[in-house]
Parts: structure tokens; sequence; C-alpha cells
């Protein structure tokens, strides 16, 4: 055999640092079929149980897809252009085509620029005149359309700029909050079982997407919720043991179910049955974060929010009580009872009520709200520092609670002037306050504004109303919807009394006085006459 061919078949020995370069490769990639079909196993569990871990890395790719939005825009209908290609009917809609735009990286070309730059002064002027005049026409129609869009919205559906409990910014108005939160683009997060749900920019609530959804689902779960892992000792504890707490929630998703499936001759039992499981748990249930986490309840898949969904059929009394127990949840509030927070505090003058300071730092509660809020149909409260607590209302003792600026945010019927004001459920006569020398007092000026700019205002019913008004509650006091003044009298010129006239505001459920979803509920009632006899107030 010749020289050269013994050369080129000796055989290559490749140097060390190539071998130990090449093993490790091989154990960071190179992994045995069990060893994957168990990791895919591993992740595929942590997914279902919807463990801490699984949580943390959700969130970590929500702020990664964050950072990345701040410098590239991922919305892509952003970069698409619409053509009409149809002629729009009377009572039809015009059919659109969406065509991708092309977007060109590349530099003008050198005969383009001289072709721009050989372009008159006067050609130059002409296009941007008559760019200006097309943008202004455009803002014109959308001005117009949005006008339209929100003169027949339920006024339930204004939400504070600011916060989830405050009032509208001044000089902001309904139109504008609403136009804001209808064209930003949500993000997304995930919950339970990794199913996926908007996630607005501006608030934790997710927005309606048609004005039907007046109980919004939290975007996200709170971070009580998802701390606590599956493997946690009370966990195990609370499956090994099953208490009745967690059997009674299990029955209350039971009936959720068979409210679903049951045939129209049974349904209305089942409802009654899904009344009675919430009514109960709001007044009698105690309950723990780590019996809400094994159960499920917040969860938007398996849990109370199947009852207030916009896509759920349950009756307006059922979502709005079910929404009510699983917004104090959500927070962390699990005292049942009806007068948490309130403590007595005395001194060497006198003896009276207050909310615990620890209690407004854990669940702060703002008044200063234009619409609805986070309050129900028919909530209700045993006293009028309760409504203060959660918000509903503001002054701990006027009937009249507003600001300067802004005028009435609520008020509360409580018949102090049985011989001028009147109710009849969807309108309402109600007098101010008597003022000094021809001038109104501060709250009256709040409902005289109020008359002005239309806002619209919590109105809330005390059991200190005259018994033959029908709307009266039993006791306490109880949230009957939003409503705006109509028109105003002045009764007194001395005094600057004025009455005035409120109307129910549309697109709201019927008010709770009576029938089965009639507040306060049984529970509640029972509660009341308990605490009452106890000496509690």
């Amino acid at each position: 055999m010749a020289a050269s061919d013994r050369k080129d078949s000796a055989v290559f020995q490749p140097p060390a640092w190539m071998l130990a370069a090449a093993e490790q490769a091989k154990k960071a990639a190179g992994e045995s079929p069990q060893e994957l079909a168990k990791q895919v196993q591993n992740s595929k569990a942590e997914i279902e149980a919807n463990g801490e871990g699984h949580q943390k890395k959700m969130r970590a790719l929500q702020g990664k897809l964050s950072e990345l939005g701040a410098d590239k825009d991922w919305n892509v209908f952003k970069t698409a252009q619409v053509e009409e290609i149809g002629v729009v009917a009377q009572g039809k809609t015009a059919v659109l085509e969406v065509k991708p735009m092309a977007i060109t990286t590349q530099a003008t070309s050198k005969a383009g620029k001289r072709k721009v730059l050989a372009q008159k002064p006067e050609e130059r002027r002409t296009k941007k005149e008559q760019v200006r005049k097309k943008q202004k026409e455009e803002a014109e129609k959308k001005a117009e359309g949005l006008k339209k869009q929100t003169k027949d919205l339920p006024v339930s559906t204004v939400r504070a700029q600011s916060t989830t409990t405050g009032a509208l910014q001044p000089g902001t108005t309904t139109a504008t909050v609403l136009h804001e939160q209808s064209t930003k683009m949500p993000d997304t997060m995930a919950t339970d079982n990794n199913k996926l749900v908007p996630v607005p920019s501006s608030n934790s609530l997710v927005p309606a997407t048609d004005g039907k959804e007046q109980y919004p689902v939290r975007s996200t779960l709170p971070d009580w919720y998802t701390s606590i892992p599956l493997e946690h000792a009370k966990m195990k504890a609370i499956s090994k043991k099953r208490p009745q707490e967690l059997a009674t929630l299990d029955g209350l998703k039971a009936c959720m179910a068979q409210c679903q499936t049951a045939n129209p001759t049974q349904l209305a039992n089942q409802y009654d049955n899904l009344r009675d499981y919430i009514h109960r748990a709001e007044i009698q249930l105690p309950v723990t974060c780590y019996l809400l986490r094994k159960s499920n309840m917040l969860s938007p898949t398996a849990g109370l929010p199947l009852i207030f969904a916009a896509s759920a059929n349950f009756p307006d009394d059922i979502k709005s009580d079910a929404f009510q127990l699983y917004t104090r949840w959500y927070k962390g509030d699990f005292d049942q009872n009806i007068l948490r927070g309130i403590e007595t505090s005395k001194s060497n003058t006198h003896t009276g009520d207050r909310i615990a300071p620890a209690y407004r730092e854990k669940f702060p509660a703002s008044a200063k709200y234009f619409g609805q809020g986070d309050l129900v149909l028919g909530q209700w409260w045993p006293t009028q520092l309760c409504a203060l607590r959660d918000g509903a209302h503001g002054n701990p003792q006027g009937g009249i609670y507003g600001e300067k600026n802004q005028g009435a945010y609520s008020i509360i019927l409580s018949g102090g002037h049985s011989t001028t004001d009147s109710d009849n459920g969807d309108v309402i006569e109600y007098s101010g306050t008597e003022g000094k020398n021809f001038c109104p007092t501060d709250v009256t000026n709040f409902m005289l504004l109020s008359s002005k700019v239309k806002n619209p205002i919590r109105v809330l019913r005390s059991s200190h109303l005259p018994k033959k008004n029908p709307y009266r509650p039993d006791k306490g006091l109880r949230y009957d919807g939003l409503y705006t003044v109509t028109g105003v009298v002045v009764t007194d010129q001395m005094t600057a009394m004025h009455r005035f006239t409120l109307e129910r505001c549309e697109g709201q459920a019927e008010i709770r006085y009576e029938g089965k979803g009639k507040r306060p509920t049984l529970w509640e009632v029972a509660a009341y006459e308990k605490l009452k006899a106890e000496s509690a107030w």
C-alpha cells in the first residue's frame, strides 16, 4: 500500500477539548425517552393544578410580552387597510374587506426623492389641506358615532377613570371614559385550567363587550389565592378530613351545575336552592383562604363567576348576590358578620361606633364614585355606617353625599320630609336641607349641580321610611340603583329649600322589594334581629 493511502486511511483523533465539549453537549441535550415523558407529564400536572410555579411562569411571560410591547406594537389590526367594497343600504351593515398593508422598510430611491422635490409648493400645500380636511371629517364622524353609542347605554356602565372606587376626574365626561375603555387593546392572563381571559390595561375589571356584562369578572386571580400551593400542609389536611364548610361549597357548585341542566319543570326549585346556598354563604358560612382555594370558588371556569358571567342565564337577583359574595371573597374579606369592621369607641363624653382603622387600612373603600361600581342591586346594610364601610354612601349620618365641583354621588331616602317628598319607585320627589338667608346648603348645591350635569346618583332606601311605602326595606338600608335629577322646584325662598325630581335610569333590573329576590333576605333579617337583641348597637 502506498504511503498516501496509509495516510488517508488513518483515523482522525479529536483533541481533548473537543471531546469534552461533545460530552458536555450530550449531557445538556441528550435525554432518554423516559426522562422526556416524565418532564411532559410533570408540566401537564403543573398546568392542571394551576399551582404557584405555573402562575409565576405565566406572570413572567406576561411581563416579557409587556416589555416587548413597549418597543413594538403587536396589534396587527393597526397595520391593516380597510377598504369599503359595499354600499350601505337602509338598515343594513356595510361589507368591509381587510387587506394587510405593505410595510416598506427600504429607503426611498433617488429618483423618487427627486420627484418629490420637484413638486411645486402650491401642490404640496393643496395636498396638506386635503389631508387635514379628511382627518377633520373622520374625527367628526367618530365623535357623532360615539354619541350615538353612549346615548342608549345604561348609566350603570359608567366607571371611574382614576380608580375602581374613585370618582370621574374633573373635566372628564362619561363618553370619554367609555371611549377610552372601548378602544384599548386587552392583553391576556392565565387563570385556572390555563384558560385565558381578557385583561384591560386601565383597571382590574374586564370591560363589557356589548354593554351586557353588568358584573365583570376580575382579570386575574388574587395574590392570596394563587400563592397557596396545592401541596400546602393545610390543603392536604382539608383533602383528608373534608370539613363541613368544604362540603357546603361543593354543594353550591353542584347546585350551579344542576341549574344549567335542569328541565323547565324543575328549574324554579333549583333556582330557589341556589339562592339559599348563596344567602347562607353570605351570612353564616365561615370560610378560609384554603377552603376557597381548594374548592376553586373564584375560578372563572369552575366557581362563582359562572353564575354572573354575561353569557349566563341565571335570574338577575342570583347574579347580583353571587357577585357580591365573589367581590368580598376576592378582596380577602372572609368575615361573614354583618357588622364586620365596626367597633365601638368610648370616651369621657360619649360612646359611638366607628370603622376600625385596621379594617379600613386592609379594605379601603371610597364613596366618591359616579355609577354602580362594585355595588349590586339590592345590596343591604344593617346601619348607615356599614354602607360607609363598603363605599356605598360617604356620609355617616346625612342623607346627601357629594362634592362641590362634582355634584351628588349618593342619597338616602329616609322619610325626613314625608309631607313634601314622595316615592313611586322609578320616580322620586326628594327635598334638600334648609339653608339660611336665601342661601342653599352645601348638600343642596351638590344636588343642584347634578341637576345640570345629569350625573347618575346612587339611591339607598332606609327602613325609616313610612311603613306604607311598599319600597321600604324591612331592616337597615338597601341600594336600589341609579337615578338622575330631571326637575327642581324651590319650595321656600327664605330657607332656599329645593325639591328634586329623580327618575330611575333605564337598563337596570327591578327594585328588589318583593318576591324571591327580596332584600334583606331571611338570613339577613335573622342576623340583624340577633345582634339587635344582643345590644350590638
